[in-house]
């Protein structure tokens, strides 16, 4: 967003909670590599480098951020972060650890990884049992010995799971049975057919959006597959309910277990945006195609707001310059 509001000219300014740019992909797992290669996974005006093909590790993504706001000279204020919002006529006043902000438009770009969502019946679980969600996961070693279950059979349950079975035994709690997509069909890419057939920009509004949300998600990478078939990594059903150190699964079945991490995604919390009327009563922002119910507050960056792609880095930026162009057409209008 702030490239297209620097290529406007406009007055603007990026609050940012992390110490560096790229903070929130420097704490991800030590292993963790893009899915999408160098060539989808760029921001708009500026390449990514290396071999356009290739895939880059989680930390060439923030290196990256760095390198885009520095070579656009993007206003950037650090470790800023906001804890409040509220709107007074027609000016938005953001508490921050940094003090008060003012502003005639917001736009909130805050991505969906940064609420952890963990089941309730982990509370029943003994102090004894190390529990952990994916989000503060690094790497094995932090891992004590013992059996592990990892319960979510997204990407990042896939991939935790395969990598600790070479030092761990493990179970993986799937609340779907795991289908896998190749990341590479033909010599081309995946996201080289999703982007031809327009399947990333599909409005999730219309009728195949609606039925795209409605599946369960594959896991990408035939690698990560096999490497739960060789590593013998124990498939079991949804997680139900635990106590002590056993978890309980849907099919009445049990495991003693010493590590459980949990892959079970992320929750929205705008509780902080004090804004009457904004929120429904699932506490989500009430918006169409990111233009929220509320004059001159905008949403950017997150799953199907409007389309599949409006949360993967190498596809927002067209989100963002239909954004940039309705802020320039509201001002063009008089009144």
């Amino acid at each position: 967003m702030g490239y297209w509001l620097h290529q406007q000219q406009r007055s603007f300014l990026l609050l940012e909670a992390g110490r560096r740019i790229g903070e929130s992909w420097r704490q991800r797992y030590d292993s963790l590599v893009l899915f999408t290669p160098r060539r989808y996974s760029a921001l708009p005006g500026l390449t990514f480098p290396g071999d356009p093909e290739s895939r880059p590790t989680k930390d060439e993504m923030a290196d990256y951020l760095q390198t885009y706001a520095d070579h656009f000279a993007l206003p950037i204020q650090m470790d800023t972060r906001v804890v409040g919002m509220e709107k007074h006529e027609e000016t938005f006043m953001l508490h921050t650890t940094q003090g008060i902000y003012q502003a005639a438009i917001v736009i909130v770009a805050t991505g969906p990884f940064r609420h952890p969502r963990i089941p309730l019946f982990a509370t029943a679980l003994s102090n004894e049992v190390q529990q952990l969600h994916s989000a503060s996961y690094h790497n094995p070693s932090e891992i004590p010995a013992g059996r592990v279950l990892v319960v979510g059979a997204g990407d990042s349950g896939t991939h935790i799971a395969a990598e600790l079975a070479h030092s761990h035994p493990v179970s993986l709690a799937a609340a779907h049975p795991l289908y896998f997509v190749p990341l590479t069909l033909l010599g081309k890419s995946l996201f080289w057919y999703l982007n031809h057939l327009h399947l990333l920009d599909v409005d999730g509004a219309s009728h195949l959006g609606k039925w795209l949300k409605a599946q369960p998600e594959p896991v990408l990478g035939l690698e990560l597959k096999q490497a739960l078939r060789e590593k013998q990594v124990q498939i079991k059903p949804r997680a139900a309910s635990a106590q002590g150190n056993v978890v309980q699964f849907a099919d009445g079945t049990q495991a003693q277990v010493r590590t459980v991490i949990w892959a079970t995604g992320y929750r929205q919390d705008f509780s902080w945006i004090r804004i009457p009327g904004l929120l429904d009563e699932r506490g989500q922002s009430r918006e169409q195609q990111g233009v929220s119910s509320i004059d001159e507050l905008f949403f950017l960056g997150f799953p199907w707001l409007p389309s599949r792609g409006s949360a993967l880095v190498g596809w927002v930026g067209k989100d963002a310059r239909r954004l940039a162009a309705l802020l320039q057409t509201k001002e063009r209008v008089p009144g």
